[in-house]
Order: C-alpha cells, then sequence, then structure tokens
C-alpha cells in the first residue's frame, strides 16, 4: 500500500492503452552501466563519466495508429514547452518528441532497471536536449543524464551509511529548479505502516549529492542525521525556489482525508504539515472518513517560478463514485486557489503560462489545455 494516490489510477494506466503515434527511430537499447566501489564512510560517492552506448539498436518501428502493445504505455510526461518533451513507457523506453506529443523517438531503452519490480524511474526535462532520470541498478540509486538528446549519457550513484537507502529502495521523486539545483527523495519499501525517506540535493547538475534528511532505519546504528520529518507516503517533490517547497504524501486512512501536504522554507533540511487549500463545496461537507484526497507534482512557471498549478484528486468511497480533478492556483500570498473542476484526470503536467499546459491523463495519453487546466483535449 504505497499510494493512496492512486491505486486506482494506476491500474488506469495499466489496463489502457496510449493512442499516441509514435515514431521509433532508436539510438541503443540499453544503458551501460557505470559503477564505483561503496565508498567506506561518507553519504554519497560521486562517480560521472560521459558514455556513448554501443548495444544494438532497437528494430526501427513505423509510426503507428492506436493501440500500441501495452508495454510502449505511455507513464510519465515530462516536457520543457508546448511542443518538446520526454516521456517514459511502461516498457522502460524513453520517448521524445518536438510536436507537442503527437509522433515520437524512442531515444533509449533502460534495460537494467529494475522496473519488473515495480519500481519505476522518474524522468525531468531540462531543456529540448537534456533530459535527466533516476533509476534503481543492483539495488543503488543512479542519476543519469544526457544533454544531447540522448546519444550519450553520464551517470552518478548515490550511496548512503544508511542501510536501507542501499537494499531497500521502495520509489522515487524528483525536481529541479534549474540545470543545477535539484533534489531526489528516496523511500524505502513501506512497511508496518512505515516508510523510511532520504532527501538529497545537488548543486551541480548531478555531479555530486548531499543528504539534507534522512530517517534511519532499525539496523542503522548512526549518529548525527537529521530525521526527514516528511509525513506520510510521499508521491511528488516540488519546490519553487532554493527555499520553499513541497511534498504530498498518501496516509493510508491515518489522517484526514488520506493526505500530507509537507511544506519546506529552508531548502529541504527541515518539513512541517501545512493546512489543505480550500475543498470543493461537495466535498468540503464530508467527515472526512469515506474521502480520499490525492495531489499532483506541482508545475511552477512564469519570472522567479511565481505562478504555479496544482491538481487534487478527490474520490468518495462509500457512494462509490469516480475520482474527481480540481485545478489549483498559486497566489502571492502563498496559498492554493481553487479555479474548478477539469474535464477529465490528469496524473502529471506542465503549464507555460496561466492558461496553456500539456499533459497525460490517466489512459497513458498526452493532452492539451489552454484555459488553465479546466478543459483538456487529447492530441490526436
Amino acid at each position: 500500500m504505497k499510494k493512496i494516490m492512486f491505486v486506482i489510477l494506476v491500474m488506469l494506466i495499466i489496463l489502457t492503452g496510449c493512442s499516441n503515434r509514435v515514431t521509433v527511430e532508436s539510438k541503443s537499447q540499453a544503458l551501460q552501466q557505470v559503477t564505483s566501489g561503496a565508498p567506506s564512510s561518507g553519504y554519497v560517492t560521486p562517480f560521472s563519466k560521459s558514455i556513448s552506448p554501443t548495444i544494438s539498436p532497437i528494430p526501427l518501428q513505423e509510426a503507428v495508429s492506436p493501440p500500441i502493445s501495452e508495454e510502449d504505455n505511455i507513464i510519465q510526461l515530462s516536457m520543457v514547452s508546448m511542443e518538446s518533451g520526454f516521456a517514459l513507457t511502461e516498457g522502460s523506453h524513453v520517448l521524445k518528441t518536438i510536436d507537442g506529443g503527437l509522433t515520437w523517438s524512442d531515444i533509449y531503452m533502460i534495460e537494467d532497471s529494475d522496473m519488473m519490480t515495480g519500481i519505476y524511474p522518474v524522468i525531468e526535462a531540462i531543456s529540448d536536449n537534456t533530459l535527466y532520470l533516476v533509476a534503481q541498478y543492483n539495488n543503488h540509486t543512479n542519476f543519469m543524464k544526457t544533454t544531447d538528446g540522448g546519444n550519450t549519457w553520464s551517470s552518478t550513484t548515490i550511496y548512503s551509511e544508511m542501510n536501507w537507502v542501499n537494499d531497500d529502495i521502495g520509489d522515487y521523486a524528483m525536481d529541479f529548479i534549474d540545470t543545477d539545483n535539484g533534489y531526489i527523495l528516496i523511500n524505502c519499501t513501506p512497511a508496518a505502516g512505515q516508510m523510511y525517506k532520504a532527501l538529497f540535493k545537488t548543486t551541480d547538475a548531478g555531479r555530486n549529492w548531499i543528504m539534507l534528511c534522512g530517517d534511519k532505519g532499525c539496523d542503522d546504528n548512526l549518529t548525527g542525521i537529521t530525521p526527514s520529518g516528511i509525513n506520510g507516503y510521499p508521491d511528488a517533490i516540488s519546490f519553487i525556489n532554493h527555499e520553499t517547497g513541497w511534498i504530498t504524501s498518501g496516509s493510508n486512512g491515518a489522517f484526514p482525508y488520506g493526505l500530507f501536504i509537507n511544506k519546506t522554507d529552508d531548502g529541504g533540511k527541515t518539513w512541517c504539515i501545512i493546512d489543505y487549500p480550500e475543498f470543493p463545496k461537495e466535498y468540503s461537507d464530508t467527515d472526512g472518513e469515506d474521502i480520499y484526497v490525492g495531489a499532483s507534482k506541482s508545475s511552477f512557471y512564469g519570472k522567479d517560478n511565481q505562478n504555479g498549478k496544482l491538481i487534487l484528486y478527490f474520490h468518495l468511497y462509500a457512494q462509490g463514485e469516480d475520482d474527481t480533478a480540481y485545478m489549483y492556483s498559486y497566489t502571492e500570498e502563498d496559498t492554493w486557489k481553487l479555479d474548478g473542476k477539469c474535464n477529465i484526470i490528469i496524473s502529471e503536467f506542465r503549464f507555460m503560462d496561466d492558461k496553456n499546459g500539456i499533459g497525460l491523463d490517466i489512459d497513458g495519453k498526452v493532452c492539451t489545455t489552454k484555459d488553465g487546466g479546466l478543459t483538456w483535449s487529447k492530441v490526436e
């Protein structure tokens, strides 16, 4: 029971197909693993080396019409503009688009990752040709990046003195403020209602990482480690600047509405729970026992990232209703304002301004909006 956000969303993604036409122009089949010895002390071993994949290429494929094979369903989308961005498929292919998701090029296959165990890599697009990726290899966390559209990749292995970070990883969340400054949140496998977390930060585009805070596991007899203070089972991490960020987490019903919103104002060193944004009227009148609320990753844009969008997902179990999604906007008062109900459920998205955004629905289809996220249309 890893996330409240959502079993239903994940099942629908798995059970349905992607309708996007995919033009495959493969450059390599697998990531050549870069390894180094585990450190004798310290939290992170930086190890970065530019590599050119030389494994046999994926066979070329012609553009196809929906549905495509189940293993190629798009499960993550990370865009830098309405036209340019990247995606990750269920079959571990990294895709690139330059026409807003109408067609895709297959630029990489993450053959050796632990996706078959349910530990999916996480991608973050930085520019038209720069993509960051975090994945697990041989029970260790690898941060990978390409700055030339997938032709070459570099890799940094993240180690920790805490045992669970090296051998009990559950999943990842990642967010970059700019090209150099970013965060990786590592979560352990949930057990007995607990989930340890460790938050790492880089200021040099992933060449080196430091641990800001982390939860010691039962087998970790360590001192001097700042507890994470991050509540719940994390779903997403988003920073608006070098100081302020949010982590949204599920709580398995242990907290009203099954949702934690954790916030930091010191760059991720400490976290606290903040109040919920205003709920839609039809959900604000409930007692909290029959409703679960999930949250998306926030998308910030504009000068100094002072504008942002967030989606909250609502589900009433007692009535057996389908999930509904509501769009929120970040305000100058450091609050989230309710904009209205979305016409479909969007699982992740990127806004370029107050009106225009591009996202992925729960069926793995790319969609766009021109009215601030209330109305979404599939890219066809």
